[in-house]
């Protein structure tokens, strides 16, 4: 349940948004965000709907009729056996950060020291667990393992506001929030999930080469109908919303539908097509057509592998000129041995910028990691990647040239203290290296954080 849950959400279409994390245009690099991804690319309209929604189709079998037995049995995040019942779940984490370059700048260069406080509350039914951002980064992925259980219902509601305080720059403090309201059910034959979210962020991104204060509202409904044991389709629906005050603002609506068919015992393959509009201040309204093929292979408990691909035609209102472009993802995770895991994705996909009228950046990056536990409690984590950022002009606009090579080294170990206790010790390097020379940057950061977990 646990570990399937975030095995999908590492080999979907794409992997990116931790449980609750709306799509942003642009790299988050702030480390004192609530659940900022550390490795995270711009917001695409390729990404996957069904990430941390709906399981992936690969597992998806008619369910008993009894699915809320309140007396079944599920697992928590360190793989106790519970009760499957309504439950209040308190949370949190406090977070010291030396960062070196606040403001992510190449003529500015400003260090400060950081303190995020992240308290938060989680209620709901079911094994609702893993939909709960709330574990160190190295506790997150080395309890993802290729391991498919049959997915779970379950229906939940999340706030954590996040407080960062700056020692040196109180006038750029901010207080943050992030909250969820997802659940899903599932049948004998059909799974249904939904996730509304609200996030109000102040940090800095690399699209826009400073801290920017922005509010992100989404919400997504997933529906997945198994047809026969071998055959089961789709339909998944997004709409984001993203106001920033001082930027260009951005809408976009997704639907996305799939015919999954189970080729072999431990293959599947699925024809899917995306269509989408995008809507950015300051330009014209894009319309988009994506048609895509995908595999997934379970090779057994250890290995898991899934890609998809194809084309995407692009309409840019009255401006004409369509466009044909080539997407991808891919995600693969390896469990070698017991407390190992190495895991690596892929992608090229097209955004919106907020920073430049009438642009699109296309993407493509490649991230790995690598996570081993020692003695139970102790855990090291090392990830790094390469992502490009191609910004060029729509029909009508103007190009200014901008490629962005973006460069991300992070480690990390965490010690479980008790059970509801860990500390964790991370230190990350970022690099871009922009066609731009004002939004060139590196910077270092070293965090100390203690989680709870009740």
């Amino acid at each position: 349940m646990v570990k399937h849950a975030r095995v999908v959400a590492f080999i979907s279409i794409l992997c990116g948004p931790l449980a609750g994390q709306a799509q942003t245009s642009g790299n988050d690099v702030s480390v004192e965000s609530v659940d900022a991804p550390i490795l995270d690319g711009p917001a695409a309209s390729s990404r996957s709907l069904e990430e941390g929604v709906v399981n992936s189709p690969s597992k998806l079998k008619p369910a008993p009729e009894s699915e809320f037995r309140m007396e079944e049995l599920g697992q928590d995040a360190r793989g106790k056996t519970t009760e499957r019942r309504w439950r209040v779940m308190p949370f949190g984490r406090v977070r010291i950060t030396l960062d070196d370059n606040i403001f992510i700048s190449n003529t500015l260069r400003e260090s400060d020291l950081v303190t995020a406080i992240a308290p938060g509350i989680a209620a709901g039914w079911g094994d609702y667990t893993s939909e709960v951002n709330l574990l160190t980064d190295t506790e997150q992925y080395l309890n993802a393992t290729p391991d498919q259980d049959e997915p779970q219902s379950y229906i939940f509601g999340r706030y954590n506001p996040n407080a960062v305080l700056f020692a040196e720059n109180s006038d750029i403090n901010a207080l943050e929030h992030d909250a969820l309201v997802a659940g899903r059910w599932v049948g004998r034959r059909m799974l249904v999930g939904f996730r509304l979210g609200y996030q109000k962020l102040a940090n800095a991104t690399i699209d826009v080469g400073d801290r920017v204060n922005r509010e992100i509202t989404t919400a997504r409904l997933n529906t997945q109908y198994s047809l026969s044991e071998k055959t089961s389709i789709e339909l998944n629906l997004l709409g984001t919303i993203n106001k920033f005050p001082s930027q260009l603002s951005w809408e976009e609506i997704v639907t996305e539908s799939w015919l999954n068919y189970r080729l072999f015992p431990k293959t599947q393959v699925a024809m899917g097509m995306r269509l989408g509009t995008l809507e950015v201040d300051g330009s014209d309204r894009q319309f988009y057509e994506q048609l895509l093929t995908r595999v997934a292979y379970n090779a057994s408990s250890k290995l898991a592998v899934s890609a998809d691909g194809g084309l995407e035609w692009r309409q840019y209102g009255s401006a004409g000129d369509d466009r044909l472009f080539g997407v991808f993802s891919l995600g693969a995770q390896y469990a070698p041995f017991d407390g190992t895991n190495l895991s690596l994705r892929a992608f090229r996909r097209n955004s919106a910028t907020v920073s430049l009228e009438n642009e699109t950046v296309t993407g493509t990056g490649v991230y790995a990691r690598v996570t081993q536990r020692f003695l139970q409690r102790l855990r090291f984590l090392l990830e790094g990647g390469y992502e490009t950022g191609n910004y060029t002009a729509n029909p009508g606009g103007f190009s200014v040239g901008r490629v962005d090579n973006i460069y991300s080294v992070r480690s990390a170990v965490s010690l479980q203290v008790t059970r509801f206790l860990t500390a964790e010790a991370s230190y990350q390097f970022q690099k871009n290296d922009s066609t731009i020379d004002i939004l060139t940057f590196y910077g270092n950061n070293v965090s100390l954080q203690m989680s709870f977990q009740f």
